[in-house]
């Protein structure tokens, strides 16, 4: 059975407005594992990367941002692009649900899903060595470098 995603079935299921123990019991029914505990608070963080806007969580992840869902950075000569990843995490055994910011520097732009991909393959490296269990990814936002005249 393929693993099932929790941050992103937790987006899903926020999104078609269930609550938390009806989200928890649907994703244990399709496979998935996790506590209790742990999920409520991957909810709550969820629910709040939402509410303060941090996550693209309405685009589609399989194509990159367009222009209008990328935000501009005049800069003295930087060129290209950033993209934001939001990982979630927790301590093996435990409970507490942690994220973390990931920046992606990039010459040309990656999808959401790849940029998600990138940022996880590079915590999943680190997260063995800290005893941390990376739970997904969340695409955060874009910004373009553009060179140009700074304001003093």
């Amino acid at each position: 059975m393929a693993r099932i995603g929790v941050v992103a079935f937790v987006q899903g299921a926020i999104g078609e407005g269930m609550g938390v123990t009806a989200a928890r019991q649907a994703f244990r029914a399709a496979g998935g594992k996790i506590g209790n505990d742990a999920f409520g608070r991957l909810w709550a963080e969820v629910t709040n990367t939402r509410i303060t806007g941090d996550s693209e969580h309405n685009f589609p992840q399989h194509r990159k941002p367009i222009a209008d869902e990328i935000g501009r950075i005049t800069t003295r000569t930087a060129v290209g692009y950033r993209q934001n990843v939001t990982i979630y995490l927790r301590t093996k055994g435990g409970v507490d649900v942690k994220t973390r910011d990931y920046q992606i520097r990039t010459d040309t732009l990656l999808t959401r899903e790849r940029a998600i991909a990138e940022a996880m393959a590079r915590f999943q490296r680190s997260a063995e060595a800290y005893g941390e269990v990376i739970l997904g990814g969340n695409y955060a936002s874009t910004q373009q470098f553009i060179p140009g005249e700074l304001e003093e």
